[in-house]
């Protein structure tokens, strides 16, 4: 079977259970990518490989690393099980050594090139040398770590967690200076732009300022474009765009709310058809990428706001989307496909169709 997961079974139902869903995938020809597809992956990487479960990838990270420091390329992956896997982005060879936190790893953030900073139930800070944690973990947070966000050139860190609690951190230090005032309830992402904090919620997206007050509300809207059935929809993901639209994907649909950031407006509702719910969303230059829960990324062109493509990416949602370099997008799946896909953002490959990032 793929990745042979029968022979990680004691249990002989759990073995035939795993060899009915491979069988059943193969005859569904499910193997067999479309050709859209095709064009635009460039590899494939198995984080999960030689372990006896799949775990989901839950958060993904890119570094380019620093050739006058002897630091590779690397891709980091946060896994479901607390782990953090490095992957050599040169040749993508996963790194032996990995490092094991107490919960899902649910945020990554490079922090001046030096560190990389991990959410967990706690904060891990990562020497990107060593690749190794030099200090003890960071335990000011009372709940799981959700978001990460650096400001100033690498000077402060803002940490969100999963209570609604926002700190903010002195990098050189390693010390909280400040607080958020009030909580954000249902907290869910944390972005920094224009100067802002922008809370994502499962109601709605909060504009506020540095030291947490409350600026202006983007909410969720009960619209005709909403399938029927959601009764209670809710935001799993938001993105800002680089012309400063706020992009908020449904969590049970394929709907997307488009706002302007400066004049609070809803520009547009996008309704993606057939689409189980949004997981994740990233942008590369004039299209937004949609992760969505049934594995499908779909490509949308962001002056048309038309679908340009749809890749069958994976085979759990789309839970990671990352960019490289500004040229190929990475995207982390749930745990009953637990691969990192890299995708082409153009439409132009090299010749020998490697994925080399240090042309």
């Amino acid at each position: 079977s793929q990745d042979q997961d029968t022979t990680h079974h004691d249990n002989p139902m759990q073995a035939v259970t795993e060899l009915c869903f491979y069988t059943r995938y193969m005859k569904e020809k499910r193997h067999e990518l479309p050709r859209e597809t095709l064009e635009t992956l460039v590899n494939r990487i198995d984080p999960c490989s030689g372990e006896s479960l799949r775990q989901t990838v839950q958060s993904l990270l890119y570094t380019p690393g620093d050739p006058q420091q002897h630091v590779l390329p690397r891709l980091w992956c946060g896994m479901g099980d607390g782990k953090i896997k490095i992957f050599d982005a040169m040749a993508w060879n996963l790194e032996s050594h990995f490092i094991q936190t107490k919960t899902a790893v649910m945020c990554l953030a490079d922090v001046g090139g030096r560190q990389i900073w991990a959410g967990s139930y706690y904060i891990y800070i990562i020497d990107v040398q060593t690749l190794r944690c030099n200090r003890a973990p960071l335990t000011d947070h009372a709940d799981s770590v959700v978001s990460i966000v650096v400001v100033n050139d690498g000077r402060y860190v803002y940490t969100a967690s999963a209570d609604g609690d926002i700190l903010k951190w002195d990098v050189q230090t390693i010390t909280v200076v400040d607080k958020c005032r009030e909580k954000i309830k249902d907290l869910r992402r944390l972005k920094f732009y224009n100067g802002f904090l922008w809370c994502g919620t499962k109601v709605a997206v909060y504009r506020i300022d540095l030291s947490g007050n409350l600026l202006q509300k983007y909410p969720l809207i009960q619209s005709k474009a909403v399938k029927a059935g959601e009764v209670s929809p809710e935001i799993d993901s938001f993105h800002i765009s680089e012309s400063g639209e706020i992009w908020a994907g449904y969590r049970r649909s394929g709907i997307i709310l488009i706002w302007d950031s400066t004049q609070g407006t809803l520009k547009e509702i996008i309704d993606i058809p057939k689409c189980e719910g949004i997981s994740s969303i990233v942008q590369q230059e004039q299209k937004v990428w949609v992760g969505s829960k049934d594995g499908i990324i779909h490509i949308i062109n962001t002056e048309t706001r038309k679908v340009v493509k749809r890749l069958q990416a994976h085979d759990d949602a789309v839970r990671a989307l990352c960019c490289a370099q500004n040229r190929y997008i990475i995207s982390g799946a749930g745990s009953r496909d637990g691969r990192i896909a890299m995708w082409s953002s153009t439409d132009t490959k090299t010749a020998s169709g490697k994925f080399i990032l240090d042309e």
